[in-house]
């Protein structure tokens, strides 16, 4: 039973036109269940639009919704049979090719690489390995091993490679041998089994959505469960006999262009610049008939995104790349690829690059400049007696670390000493002589130590994540990252790619895992990881910028391609070691005239679909290099052809730069989703959190909210600490370590550091185990980092009489302060992080910690423009009253332990007694509001207060033409 084809018209966006296809064929009596189905889409980016569409289908139908399973066609094999070992990782099947050509006899081996790796050469290895191991992947994605290869091009005129077919066969059987005896499975060869054996079987219907171009394993796999598969085609029915029993394109019938392209729609550009500026136009001439999330900028080739990002940021026109950026794009990647090169060449440029790398001349300005800087007017002297290169540590202080300081000694010593390495003994030697480089010597020294255990003998890959997971604790590690924040996001999820990838070359088969060198790992640990994609934030409404593969299933109505050129679209595979055009042809696999049948149909399917469609075609490539327009553009217009030419190769009309000031915002089409008025509360407030002042001041409705009707977000794909929990954390470890008597006394920093050390070591132990997920390993070093800071402040601090006589001290249930508003006592409930008494003069001072990045006053922090804005430490007066030993004459301040450790110390209010009557007065009024109970008159406060994030959805905060919806209206726990 072949598969069956269904043809929609193409008019409309395919992936709408899909949903509504399983619509009209599953939903039946208010419900809509596509759990049972499989739904295969060519990429990601449409399977994520994909699920958003039938999401949106369902609710404008008022359907209960169950989705399906939206995968890719290289994931759809392992739904269809199952495999009969576990499959070996990449890692390990890397290695399994590596071993199978080092036991390949070197002079048969010389036919498939002339110039073989010398033996110690490890990565010359992975790299022949990767080449033979993706060529297994080509051929056997079309069901083809190398043997078959020689029995099917024998007879191909002027083949001539069978010697180097036979030898590559010989090392394909001994790579499969060598995953056989560690019972682990190649994926590929499991599927061709699978086929062979005709394994496939599943339970599910399968839909493929407008997968026009598959492998013939897929295509062989599919016809055996065909009876349950269904292939959407996104054309017009008359073009039924361009397209295969699988719904793919047949390349002869895709020479042409069902309708040519009109010549109105085609622009020429010059250079990058010029194409970034053509896009702009062409946006202007849609005239503000689309917002930016119903605009696509296709962009066959990445090395324009660049261009077009900066133009649109001048404009400040909303974007993102929809692919996302890479790994190796991003900074904690490039830190330790400078890394590796320093280890590799140990040479003076590589120290330099490394040390102009941000995160690590951050990390140097707070370690360096923090722990060298001299006192003012403090002379440095240096003992002539003592010639170890360690003596800048004991007797020598840089001159002050100012912004440049360390890179404009790093330039001043390579213009004066071009030297062949930058280390510590050569540094010093120059300081000697004269040389005013100690803040250089201090920073090299601090590398050196930070790169030592990568320099150890040779190790398992196991043994190596710790040594580059401490690197990056290092130099990303200096207080919580912020997922809001764009470049902590991307910071973050690059670092733990780079961990999750050291972490599986780990995981290697022991038999085949090498002994490796520090720099070696790290290389692996740098190509394993860099293709990884860092996804731009999906909040927003934007212009969506998508490769070219990307285009035929994205809904946007209106479309700008950019970088039509001849290479890319299409694109072409002329030139191979193994599988040249003509091979390929023959074999069947995937060549030059697939890939030009699959692009003229996209092209046909864009042209067809979008209301808008506009192509820029560039002249000249990023690097200068001429291009040539697409043939697509010649495909089907044989009577425009020479006028296309002519126009090629006329002069382009100069035309002036195009800026778009915030022309394309979401558009405002009414509330969906009012602001919901508040009701009146049935029961009086009779205790109140002293804590819960401040979000009443910020803004009355989103109190309500929090602590009224106690509405509170909830997020259950966490992977990392949020920032509550992070202080939390915080908070237990200096409560535990307070509690104990014998550690209040401590003078000696070291013995605090230690002292929390293990408190933290038996908290992390106790509630996340020995293998927390890398992420929160890294804040868990974040978090020690800062106790340390912590551990300074304290040993000063009891070195000056001070000692904590309570913490964490509740006050609630039964124990709450009565404070007396209009002669009606309102209950005040809270806790105090801390109080201490110094031991001679007996006075008291109330302390709250704050682990916030920044380390702001209590004045700052709870008045602005002598209005109170919060206020916790005033109350705590009252609270104090409870306890008798503690004077009422008391300090109030902060202990702020922020990201960054100078940071770390305490800040006292210097508040007067009418500072503190008038705080009371402000107490007041907000207990006087919440006892009005008219909270249905209340709307939120615009712009919103930034620590009330929750409830961003409820408020609308942020929402475009909110205020002009408005207008129209007229209208922690004790």
């Amino acid at each position: 039973m072949p598969i069956r084809r269904e043809f929609l018209d193409w008019s409309r966006p395919a992936l709408p036109a899909a949903a509504e296809w399983l619509r009209a064929r599953r939903a039946a009596e208010g419900m809509w269940d596509l759990s049972g189905l499989i739904v295969a889409v060519p990429g990601g980016h449409a399977g994520r639009r994909l699920l958003e569409v039938l999401v949106a289908t369902a609710e404008a139908h008022e359907l209960a919704f169950a989705p399906p399973r939206i995968i890719t066609p290289f994931a759809l094999p392992e739904e269809l049979y199952e495999p009969r070992l576990p499959f070996a990782d990449d890692f390990t099947q890397e290695l399994a090719w590596v071993r199978a050509l080092r036991e390949t006899d070197p002079d048969r081996l010389r036919r498939i690489a002339r110039a073989l790796p010398e033996d110690g050469d490890l990565f010359g290895w992975f790299a022949l390995g990767r080449l033979v191991g993706q060529l297994h992947r080509d051929l056997a994605a079309d069901d083809l091993d190398f043997s078959q290869v020689i029995a099917q091009a024998e007879h191909l005129p002027a083949f001539d490679e069978a010697e180097r077919w036979e030898i590559l066969a010989d090392v394909q059987s001994r790579y499969l041998r060598i995953l056989d005896a560690l019972d682990v499975w190649d994926r590929q060869t499991a599927r061709l089994v699978a086929i062979r054996k005709r394994e496939c079987r599943t339970e599910c219907d399968i839909v493929l959505v407008g997968t026009v171009d598959m492998n013939r394993a897929q295509r062989q796999m599919l016809d055996q469960v065909a009876d349950r598969v269904t292939a959407l085609v996104f054309a017009p029915a008359e073009l039924e006999d361009r397209f295969d029993e699988h719904g793919c394109v047949i390349p002869d019938a895709w020479r042409e262009l069902p309708t040519p392209i009109p010549e109105e729609i085609v622009e020429i550009a010059d250079g990058p610049a010029e194409q970034a500026d053509a896009t702009l136009r062409a946006l202007a001439a849609f005239d503000g008939r689309y917002a930016a999330d119903e605009i696509t900028i296709g962009v066959p080739d990445a090395r324009l995104v660049p261009w077009l990002a900066q133009r649109f940021a001048e404009s400040e026109l909303p974007h993102r790349y929809g692919v996302g950026r890479t790994v190796e794009q991003t900074g904690p990647y490039r830190l330790l690829e400078a890394i590796a090169e320093h280890l590799d060449q140990r040479d003076a440029a590589s120290m330099a690059a490394l040390l102009r790398h941000p995160a690590l001349e951050a990390w140097l300005r707070q370690d360096v400049g923090q722990a060298f800087q001299p006192a003012a007017n403090t002379p440095v002297e240096i003992d002539a007696a003592d010639d170890s290169p360690d003596r800048a540590d004991k007797d020598v202080r840089p001159t002050g670390w100012v912004d440049d300081e360390l890179l404009d000694q790093l330039d001043d010593f390579r213009a004066a000493h071009l030297p062949t390495r930058l280390d510590a003994r050569r540094i010093w030697t120059a300081i000697e002589a004269g040389g005013r480089y100690r803040t250089l010597h201090a920073a090299i020294k601090k590398v050196e130590k930070l790169l030592a255990p990568l320099a150890k003998k040779k190790r398992l890959p196991a043994e190596w994540t710790d040594p580059i997971r401490e690197i990056l604790v290092a130099c990303h590690g200096r207080g919580v990252l912020d997922r809001d924040d764009p470049h902590d996001r991307e910071t973050l999820r690059a670092c733990d790619a780079i961990v999750d990838a050291a972490e599986r070359l780990a995981h290697a088969h022991p038999a085949l895992a090498p002994e490796l060198r520090g720099v070696e790992m790290l290389r692996l640990v740098l190509s394993a990881s860099g293709g990884a994609v860092v996804p731009p934030p999906m909040d927003e409404p934007a212009i969506e910028l998508l490769g070219w593969l990307e285009l035929p299933l994205d809904d946007a109505p209106a479309l700008v391609l950019t970088g039509f050129n001849e290479g890319l679209v299409p694109g072409s595979r002329n030139a191979d070691l193994f599988l040249p055009n003509e091979l390929r042809r023959h074999l069947q696999l995937e060549d030059n005239d697939r890939r030009f049948a699959r692009d003229a149909y996209a092209l046909a399917l864009l042209a067809a679909s979008r209301k808008e469609l506009r192509i820029i075609v560039g002249r000249r490539s990023s690097e200068g290099d001429p291009l040539i327009p697409s043939r697509l553009l010649f495909a089907g217009a044989e009577d425009r052809a020479a006028e296309r030419t002519l126009k090629w190769f006329a002069t382009p009309p100069a035309r002036s730069r195009i800026l778009l000031p915030r022309s394309l915002l979401a558009k405002a089409t009414g509330r969906t989703f009012p602001i919901p008025p508040l009701a009146r509360l049935e029961e009086s407030v009779t205790s109140m959190k002293v804590t819960e002042f401040r979000d009443y001041l910020a803004c009355p409705y989103r109190y309500y909210l929090r602590h009224r009707l106690k509405l509170a977000a909830c997020d259950d794909e966490a992977e990392e600490l949020d920032a509550g929990a992070f202080g939390t954390l915080l908070h237990d470890a200096l409560y535990r370590f307070g509690l104990d008597e014998a550690l209040r006394g401590l003078t000696d920093s070291a013995d605090v550091k230690a002292a929390l050390d293990e408190i933290l070591d038996a908290r992390i132990e106790t509630d996340y185990g020995d293998d927390p997920l890398p992420a929160v390993r890294v804040q868990l070093e974040q978090l020690r980092r800062r106790l340390w800071a912590f551990a300074h402040w304290q040993a000063e601090w009891t070195a000056l009489g001070w000692r904590i006589r309570y913490v964490e001290q509740s006050f609630a249930d039964d124990r709450q302060a009565l404070f007396d508003v209009d002669d009606e006592p309102m209950k005040l409930r809270g806790k105090i992080d801390r109080i201490d008494q110094h031991v001679e003069l007996g006075e008291w001072v109330v302390f709250d910690y704050k682990s916030g990045e920044s380390a702001a006053s209590p004045a700052k922090t709870h008045r602005r423009k002598d209005v109170w804005i919060d206020l916790q430490l005033p109350l705590y007066r009252h609270l104090t009253r409870l306890l008798e030993d503690v004077g009422t004459e008391l300090k109030l301040g902060y202990i702020a332990i922020p990201k960054g450790a100078a940071q770390t110390k305490h800040h006292l209010a210097e508040w007067t007694l009418a500072d503190f009557d008038s705080a009371d007065e402000a107490a007041r009024a907000v207990i006087r509001g919440i006892r009005a109970n008219l909270w249905s008159e209340l709307k939120p406060v615009d712009p919103p207060p930034a620590f009330f994030d929750d409830f961003a959805a409820i408020c609308q905060d942020g929402r475009f033409g909110a205020a002009a919806d408005d207008e129209e209206d007229g209208g922690e726990e004790t």
